[in-house]
């Protein structure tokens, strides 16, 4: 009930009338990512809507700067989503809330996994191309965005003024965290600190692109052969393209990958320096993964056969990085 009267309002304020903005249908939330609360529905005039609620009490830190950034690179043809409505006034309803363009296809993952090999491949150079489209746009400052700014200014700026703090941030404490739960050992901290202190060079960023940071097959949208749909954007931020590769390839193996940068290249050239940089930056998300998948496990809810293999995955990807780095 309170899901379509949120609907309801915010359709009504993005200009449909009373009547044409009334729910006729909403689906059960949509069981996807571990915050927001998300559904299906449709409004009188059959238009289809997506409802993103954030838990109540919890304010919402990105749901101004998620709708510029999918709203910029739908301009320039990447099949992303319009945003119809944002509110996190709590005036009306006790919870932040965002409405969103229902997207044409279906889950990759979910709905047409295990694809065939040729299907795979077409849809994963897609993906390729598309990633470079949207690490064509320009951007200001790095790392995630300012969603105040965003909502005020309307406009998308990082929160750093440099890179490396936003590589680096949360470094030490995912490494100590680590350490403490015997994840790894003191002698490989030193090992990887010593690794970004010789490949510091290699972490440079002069001109900021936006960054998607979560396109994987969980998150895009297929039908007839083509993408239709790349969704989530929550996790964006603005900084070094080769970035999106490194967090791509942590999901997928090396037979992907090449679909992938065939694809990102029928856009786009790979800078000279692209292999240190790509296996700098993956070094650094592994970590990231790590910590989070590890600390996952902590909690009964999330204590799961795939969450512990996915911990495991982690492990050798870290490990096989480390190895990448010591032989060159």
């Amino acid at each position: 009930v309170i899901a379509k009267a949120a609907i309801t309002y915010g359709m009504i304020q993005a200009g449909k009338s009373i009547d044409n903005a009334q729910v006729i249908h909403i689906d059960p939330p949509i069981v996807s990512g571990s915050v927001n609360i998300v559904c299906k529905a449709m409004v009188k005039d059959s238009t289809l809507v997506i409802l993103r609620m954030h838990p109540p009490r919890i304010a919402n830190g990105y749901f101004w700067s998620e709708s510029f950034a999918s709203k910029k690179a739908k301009e320039i043809g990447v099949p992303s989503y319009d945003t119809y409505f944002i509110d996190d006034t709590r005036s009306k309803f006790d919870f932040d809330y965002m409405i969103i363009e229902c997207l044409q296809g279906k889950n990759m993952k979910k709905d047409l996994s295990p694809l065939p090999p040729e299907l795979d491949k077409t849809l994963i150079e897609q993906t390729g191309y598309f990633a470079a489209r949207i690490n064509s746009i320009n951007t200001v400052g790095y790392g995630f965005f300012d969603n105040v700014i965003a909502k005020k200014e309307k406009r998308l700026q990082g929160i750093h003024n440099r890179w490396k703090d936003h590589v680096f941030a949360a470094y030490k404490m995912n490494m100590n965290y680590l350490v403490d739960a015997k994840v790894l050992t003191e002698d490989m901290v030193q090992t990887i600190d010593r690794i970004f202190e010789k490949k510091n060079t290699f972490i440079t960023c002069e001109k900021p692109k936006l960054i998607q940071n979560d396109i994987a097959d969980w998150n895009e949208l297929a039908e007839d052969g083509k993408i239709t749909g790349i969704i989530d954007w929550d996790e964006c931020f603005s900084g070094d393209p080769i970035m999106e590769i490194a967090a791509w390839s942590l999901f997928f193996d090396e037979n992907r990958l090449e679909h992938f940068l065939r694809g990102y290249q029928s856009y786009t050239k790979l800078p000279d320096d692209y292999e240190e940089k790509f296996h700098i930056y993956r070094l650094r998300y592994v970590i990231c993964k790590v910590a989070m998948r590890k600390k996952k496990l902590e909690f009964g809810y999330y204590d799961t056969p795939l969450m512990q293999d996915l911990l495991k995955h982690g492990l050798q990807v870290l490990e096989d990085e480390i190895l990448w780095q010591q032989h060159h």
